[in-house]
């Protein structure tokens, strides 16, 4: 299996049969880029449209509810029920060292990494992809709300994140 995080999908180089590739992310727009037309999966959980965020004050689309970012699919696929189970809630506290930042939306912090690789881990677990493509915003949506200096811009940013992921890739082979 091939793991990509924020890189081009390379399509020229497998040919395989029976597509086996997947792609996930919070944002709609970054996991149809990464998965392209062929992919069987696309997981995603909002629409960045700038005009909604600034007028509406939030993220919009059929994964976002009152209480939380929920994971969906293109119209006309359906997305596995251990993807439909997984939520990330609209809220949170959000802190570190040198921040708080209370009652933020999720979808404006690097929660949303966490959100994204327990997603990655339930595909590997579930469908041993061949490819599966990564999407992850946090440091471009953080970049943009709170700045470059500012310490939570790197707050994500730990091995721990990708260990698991490795770990279960191991042992299913």
């Amino acid at each position: 299996m091939l793991i990509w995080a924020h890189s081009p999908p390379i399509k020229a180089s497998v040919s395989i049969t029976k597509s086996r590739e997947k792609a996930i992310s919070t944002k709609d727009r970054l996991a149809v880029i990464l998965g392209g037309p062929t992919a069987d999966l696309l997981a995603y959980s909002y629409r960045e449209h700038v005009f909604h965020r600034h007028v509406k004050g939030s993220y919009t689309g059929t994964g976002v509810t009152d209480e939380a970012y929920l994971y969906t699919e293109r119209v006309g696929y359906e997305l596995p029920d251990y993807l439909a189970r997984l939520q990330m809630p609209r809220q949170v506290h959000w802190q570190g060292p040198g921040f708080d930042h209370p009652d933020q939306d999720t979808a404006d912090t690097a929660v949303t990494v966490r959100f994204v690789m327990d997603g990655a881990l339930e595909i590997i677990e579930h469908l041993d992809p061949y490819v599966l493509h990564i999407g992850l915003v946090a440091t471009n949506i953080v970049g943009y709300k709170y700045g470059p200096p500012y310490p939570s811009i790197c707050i994500y940013q730990r091995p721990f994140l990708f260990a698991p992921m490795l770990g279960k890739r191991t042992r299913v082979g």
